[in-house]
């Protein structure tokens, strides 16, 4: 019992480190990746195209203190791009303003989406949370329809 409690307070603890390690972490998907086999060069292009991002939303001097991409390359696959900022107000700022990303950006870069860099419990969470959500909506649709007939009748 007292191995599980304490394995429950370890597990705990490593996801607030976890997201107090990504407070100030976000994702940019569907930027476009370069085949260049120079790494120095793609992560180059990776901080112009944050950097581009950032004025085009009018955030000033933004700091970024790292960036890298997700997963492994594959072919005909773009991988996210992490954008680790110097403060927590500059990622709110950045998550306030995406939605002007597709008017004020151009060509390939107008698909650009700005998300929070979340914890997998955290992703798991939203995830129960929206299937709930379907469910409950299925629920209220698939309710009896001569309530709903009446109620519109009144």
């Amino acid at each position: 019992m007292e191995n599980s409690v304490k394995a429950m307070v370890d597990a705990r603890n490593k996801e607030l480190e976890e997201r107090k390690n990504k407070a100030n972490n976000i994702v940019l998907f569907n930027v476009p990746e370069q085949s260049d086999s120079v790494p120095l060069t793609n992560k180059a292009r990776d901080e112009n195209v944050i950097r581009k991002i950032s004025e085009a939303l009018e955030v000033q001097d933004l700091a970024i203190l790292a960036h890298f991409r997700m997963g492994k390359k594959k072919p005909d696959f773009t991988r996210p791009l992490v954008a680790v900022l110097g403060a927590k107000k500059q990622r709110k700022t950045l998550l306030e303003k995406a939605r002007l990303i597709k008017n004020r950006m151009e060509g390939v870069l107008k698909r650009v989406v700005l998300t929070r860099d979340l914890t997998q419990e955290q992703r798991r969470e939203r995830k129960e949370k929206l299937e709930n959500r379907e469910q409950t909506a299925k629920k209220v649709l698939a309710g009896p329809p001569h309530q709903t007939y009446y109620a519109l009748m009144k």
